[in-house]
């Protein structure tokens, strides 16, 4: 600051007030055929992208590295004739954290049942923290922002044959990813010290 003055520490009440909960966004293309059409893209304009650097590495002859390059320059259109089109047929989920109380009662709500209690022991798996078919829709139906939904809704998606189960998981790791993530940044500190 000028003139010699100095800043006054922060009080936590103004930390709190600057602290902001986790959001995360996952995109979920709604339409298969989109969806493969736009893996497919992709995939040909990595392939043909690696072909130039193997070309290259090998050293080529220029003629072709340019049908290669053609080639690259032709599957990037393609994605991005694409774009526009996945865009239209996906949909995208926001999470923001519900915090860590109401993250600790949830789990309370949905306990691990003696069965999934017995079968980790016969894996010789750790105990689960929470009951794996209930929690999961539960924690993306308390943290989902956007579209809004319902827990009802969610089981409602959770057993729609329509939606796979990678789908589901994708929204299940964004929702207990915002709820189970810290967020520090290691900025130099002059003891030596970090916070991890």
């Amino acid at each position: 600051m000028s003139g010699g003055a100095t800043e006054r520490p922060a009080t936590l009440d103004h930390l709190r007030s600057r602290k902001k909960p986790l959001t995360q966004s996952v995109t979920i293309v709604l339409d298969s055929e989109v969806a493969e059409q736009w893996d497919e893209a992709n995939d040909a304009l990595n392939n043909a992208r690696n072909a130039i650097a193997v070309a290259e590495r090998e050293r080529a002859p220029r003629p072709r590295l340019a049908q290669l390059e053609s080639d690259a320059a032709d599957a990037e259109a393609k994605v991005e004739e694409l774009r526009p089109i996945v865009r239209e047929h996906s949909q995208d989920f926001r999470f923001r954290s519900i915090g860590r109380r109401a993250f600790e009662e949830l789990i309370g709500q949905h306990p691990a049942t003696a069965a999934q209690k017995a079968k980790a022991l016969a894996d010789n798996d750790p105990e689960p923290a929470w009951n794996g078919e209930t929690f999961a829709p539960a924690l993306v139906a308390a943290s989902m922002i956007e579209p809004p939904a319902t827990e009802a809704e969610v089981i409602d998606l959770w057993n729609d044959a329509a939606w796979s189960g990678p789908e589901l998981l994708t929204l299940w790791a964004a929702a207990l990813n915002v709820n189970n993530t810290r967020r520090v940044a290691d900025l130099g500190n002059a003891s030596g010290t970090t916070s991890n």
